[in-house]
């Protein structure tokens, strides 16, 4: 085995699912194959994926795993708790034999539909900054009444400091004799 990823199914079941990649192995006549296999779905099986060279064949095996946890039909996640954001982390394969203008196509799209999304969270967390913003303004407004308040308090106790050295109650009162 050379890769594995532990993934956990969203739903009904909390089952846990494990993808196992074995290392690419050269066939005869130059062809390469890797297995990959899927324990947690029932009986484990072993995928063999072949490839022109060790690279295709584990690409390949990668794609093959992805298409097989589609086809079941369940959700899965892997370091995400939220339903919402969910995923495998299993890359999709890109085909690259059908030549650079395909390839640079299929790159633009990913790196266009990457920035919509990081402009998506860029605004979230703006938002964010925003109402933190607000809340320390507020914070500040009621930091600032309880300082006068305190201001006041201070001055209050001081008054009556000053009034309580000048009493001299044996000044004031006679004790009857």
């Amino acid at each position: 085995m050379i890769a594995s990823r532990v993934l956990n199914e969203i739903g009904g079941s909390l089952r846990e699912i494990a993808v196992f990649f074995e290392e690419p192995r050269q066939q005869p006549r130059e062809n390469w194959e890797c297995r990959f296999s899927i324990k947690g779905l029932g009986k484990p099986q072993i995928h063999k994926v072949g490839g022109a060279d060790s690279l295709q064949a584990l690409l390949l095996a990668v794609e093959g795993a992805r298409v097989t946890l589609d086809k079941t039909g369940s959700r899965f996640t892997w370091l995400e708790t939220d339903p919402n954001k969910a995923g495998t982390g299993i890359p999709r394969y890109i085909p690259t034999h059908r030549g650079p203008r395909f390839e640079a196509r299929v790159n633009l799209a990913i790196e266009r539909e990457s920035k919509r999304d990081y402009q998506r969270i860029l605004k979230t967390r703006k938002a964010n900054i925003a109402a933190f913003e607000a809340e320390i303004r507020e914070r500040r407004e009621v930091l600032a009444m309880l300082e006068a308040a305190l201001e006041r308090r201070k001055a209050g106790a001081a008054a009556w400091e000053v009034d309580l050295k000048k009493w001299k109650p044996e000044k004031t009162r006679r004790i009857p004799s």
